[in-house]
């Protein structure tokens, strides 16, 4: 029971944080004229992250995810920890001002998210979130078969 509590709050978290991730990417692409290709990438890859969470809502939900799988996803270098973190460092790459400061960031916006897309991880970020999203699904598939 405790770990199906767990998995719940991981999941609800991460999605929450997922989609926080989409509407800045989201945010961005609309005030860059020319956003980075790296930007676009981050928006997809979260998308599809989250369409994957939303089913491992709707499976956990429903009962239906198995211990092996409930021991994949949950701990602390569960996939969905280690995904949480890796969302957390592209919001702060994407973010690094927060909301207060946003008007006056999103006016300088195309430069530093340039820079800061190829000066940073992000891309790495990025694979690690595709590979995530691959490894969840395999997670689930592996014990429904």
């Amino acid at each position: 029971m405790a770990e199906a509590v767990a998995l719940a709050a991981s999941i609800v978290a991460l999605i929450d944080v997922s989609a926080k991730l989409i509407s800045h990417t989201r945010e961005l692409i609309e005030a860059i004229k020319a956003a980075p290709h790296e930007l676009y990438l981050i928006h997809i890859e979260t998308l599809t992250l989250s369409g994957i969470l939303h089913s491992l809502q709707s499976l956990h939900d429903g009962d239906n995810i198995p211990q092996r799988s409930l021991d994949k996803l949950l701990g602390w270098n569960g996939l969905l920890s280690v995904c949480r973190r890796t969302l957390d460092a592209l919001g702060r790459i994407l973010d690094p001002v927060g909301d207060k400061a946003r008007c006056a960031f999103l006016r300088d916006t195309r430069r530093h998210i340039s820079s800061a897309l190829k000066a940073s991880h992000a891309k790495k970020l990025v694979q690690d979130v595709r590979r995530f999203t691959d490894l969840i699904k395999v997670a689930l598939l592996d014990d429904l078969q």
